[in-house]
C-alpha cells in the first residue's frame, strides 16, 4: 500500500455538460507532497489527476480494487448508510467507508459517496448518483495493530455493513473488527461516544471522534470544537429540513468556540460552488470565538455527519489531523461562510498566511507524472452576516473534561 490522501470529488458543472468527465473529476493531496514527516517549505497544492474517479486507475480505484477483487487475502468491511445493494438505512450510523487489513497492514477510507464502492467480488466502479455533488475522501494506511481501535470506533458509529470478507484466521486476530462486521448492537448505556488516537504507518497521529445515536448532541459545536479547543468552519450537506445555523453561543456566560457553516468553496481558480452542490463533510480550524474568521488553527477533519438537527440522533463521527499545511489548504478554499447573528451586517475577512507544516500517511497512490497541479489562490475574502434565531444544546464542563481525559490518553 502506498500513500495516504485527502481527496475532493468535484461536482457536476452546467458549463461542462458535454464533457464525459463532468462530475467525475477530482483533486487530491498526498503524503508524497511533503516527503513523509519532513516539512516542505512551499504551499501545499491540490493536484488534479489524469484519471476520473470512476476508473480503476484513480486513487480510490487503486485503493479499493485489491480489497474487492481478491477478498480471500484480507479482512474487508464495506459500510454505507446508503448501500450499493440495499435500501437506505435511516436508523444506524450516517457513515460511509472501507476498512481492510491483510493482518500486517491495512487502510481506513472515509468518504461521503452513497452507494459506493461496489460489493466485494464486483469490478471497481463509481455510481452515477455520486456524480452530481462534491464528495470528500480521506484515506489512512495503518499497521494492523491499529485496526482494533478503528473497529471500536465503527461500533460506536453503528456502521451499516453491506459487503464483507472475513477470513477465519483474521477474524480470530481481530475480534472487535469481527463484531463491527456483524453490526453488533451499540451499548445503550453511557458513554455514547469515543475519542481515540490512531497512528498511520508513517507515524502521523489522527484523532477519531465516534458517536452513537444515543449521543444526542451536535458533533462539531458540542464535542469536536471544545475537545480540540478550536473554532471550526464546517462544510456539510445543507439540503432538506433541520439545517443548523452557525453557532457563536455562550454557555453559562462563557463563550464557546464558534462553529460556522461554509457557504461557498473554490477549488483552484476555476471550480467554485456552493454548499448546495456539495455532499462533502469536512471541518477546518479558523472560526474565532467572536464569530470572526481566523487562520491560526491547524486542525482539519473529514467525516460523516452533517450540521442538521436529525443528525444528532445518528451515529457517525470525524477523523481529525493537526496539520497547518493541510488545514491552510482547506481554509484557502473557503470563499464564504454563514456568520453568526449580530443584529446588523458585519464584514469578516481572512488573510491567508504561510503554509508550512507536516503531513504524512499512506494509502494506495498514483503516478505523479500524469498529474497537473494548482494551488488555492491567496486572496482576501469578505463575509456578510445575516440575522437568524438559533436554538442550542449545551455541553456541560464535566462532559468535556471526561472526553479530554478518555480521548487523548
Amino acid at each position: 500500500m502506498g500513500l495516504a490522501y485527502y481527496l475532493y470529488k468535484l461536482p457536476k458543472e452546467s458549463s461542462e455538460r458535454d464533457s464525459p468527465t463532468n462530475g467525475l473529476r477530482y483533486t487530491f493531496v498526498s503524503s508524497k507532497d511533503v516527503g513523509g514527516k519532513h516539512t516542505k517549505v512551499s504551499p501545499l497544492q491540490w493536484h488534479t489527476a489524469q484519471y476520473s474517479v470512476n476508473q480503476s486507475e484513480s486513487a480510490p480505484g487503486r485503493t479499493i480494487t485489491p480489497s474487492i477483487r481478491h477478498p480471500s487475502s484480507a479482512f474487508t468491511i464495506l459500510y454505507n448508510d446508503e448501500p450499493a445493494n440495499a435500501p437506505v438505512d435511516m436508523e444506524r450510523g450516517h457513515t460511509k467507508g472501507v476498512v481492510s487489513t491483510d493482518g500486517t497492514e491495512g487502510y481506513w477510507l472515509i468518504h461521503s459517496v452513497p452507494k459506493f464502492p461496489p460489493v466485494i467480488g464486483a469490478d471497481y466502479g463509481y455510481p452515477h448518483t455520486g456524480m452530481m455533488y462534491g464528495q470528500s475522501f480521506l484515506c489512512i494506511t495503518l499497521n494492523a495493530t491499529q485496526m482494533e481501535t478503528v473497529a471500536r470506533q465503527l461500533l460506536f458509529n453503528e456502521v451499516t455493513v453491506y459487503s464483507k470478507s472475513v477470513p477465519a484466521a483474521l477474524a480470530a486476530r481481530f475480534p472487535t473488527l469481527q463484531r463491527a462486521a456483524q453490526m453488533a448492537p451499540v451499548d445503550k448505556s453511557p458513554p455514547f461516544y469515543s475519542a481515540q488516537t490512531i497512528q498511520s504507518r508513517a507515524g502521523v497521529e489522527f484523532v477519531t471522534f465516534a458517536k452513537s445515536r444515543h449521543f444526542g448532541k451536535e458533533l462539531y459545536a458540542d464535542w469536536i470544537a471544545p475537545v480540540l479547543d478550536v473554532g471550526l468552519m464546517v462544510e456539510s450537506w445543507q439540503h432538506g429540513s433541520g439545517n443548523l445555523p452557525s453557532d457563536c453561543s455562550s454557555d453559562g456566560g462563557r463563550r464557546r468556540h464558534s462553529v460556522l457553516n461554509v457557504r461557498e468553496v473554490s477549488v483552484g481558480r476555476e471550480d467554485r460552488f456552493s454548499t448546495l452542490k456539495d455532499h462533502s463533510k469536512w471541518a477546518v480550524g479558523g472560526a474565532g470565538d467572536d464569530g470572526d474568521v481566523k487562520d491560526a488553527k491547524e486542525w482539519i477533519c473529514v467525516g460523516d455527519i452533517n450540521r442538521q438537527e436529525h443528525q444528532k440522533q445518528r451515529g457517525g463521527g470525524s477523523v481529525c489531523q493537526s496539520s497547518k499545511l493541510v488545514a491552510e489548504l482547506y481554509r484557502g478554499m473557503i470563499d464564504e461562510v454563514e456568520p453568526c447573528p449580530k443584529g446588523k451586517k458585519r464584514v469578516y475577512m481572512v488573510v491567508e498566511t504561510s503554509r508550512f507544516a507536516t503531513f504524512s500517511t499512506g494509502c494506495t497512490t498514483f503516478p505523479f507524472s500524469s498529474l497537473t497541479s494548482f494551488s488555492a489562490s491567496w486572496r482576501l475574502r469578505s463575509f456578510v452576516s445575516i440575522s437568524r434565531s438559533i436554538a442550542f444544546v449545551f455541553l456541560n464542563a464535566g462532559f468535556v473534561g471526561s472526553i479530554l481525559k478518555s480521548g487523548f490518553e
